[in-house]
């Protein structure tokens, strides 16, 4: 879910998977030292696709006033946690 305010109203979008279509981990894409360094420090990058129902919300103060959903299609590249994680 997201949310976005202009000065007029508040938007917020939603996305519900229905299927993951990929999921690959980025570790799964390099060899040798590099993957047990990768592993070692507990790296966990990824590359995600998802289909599902997207719906734009748009409120005026607590009020939804419309409302539109579709089917979607959308992407995530997860870069992999922080060593402040």
């Amino acid at each position: 879910m997201f949310d976005y305010n202009s000065p007029e109203k508040h938007y917020r979008i939603t996305y519900s998977a229905e299927k993951v279509i990929k999921h690959d981990k980025m570790i799964d894409q390099i060899d040798g030292f590099k993957k047990l360094m990768s592993k070692m420090v507990g790296f966990d990058g990824a590359y995600l696709r998802f289909s599902g129902i997207v719906k734009l919300g748009i409120l005026e103060g607590d009020n939804v006033v419309e409302t539109q959903s579709s089917k979607g299609l959308w992407e995530e590249a997860y870069f992999g946690k922080t060593m402040e994680d």
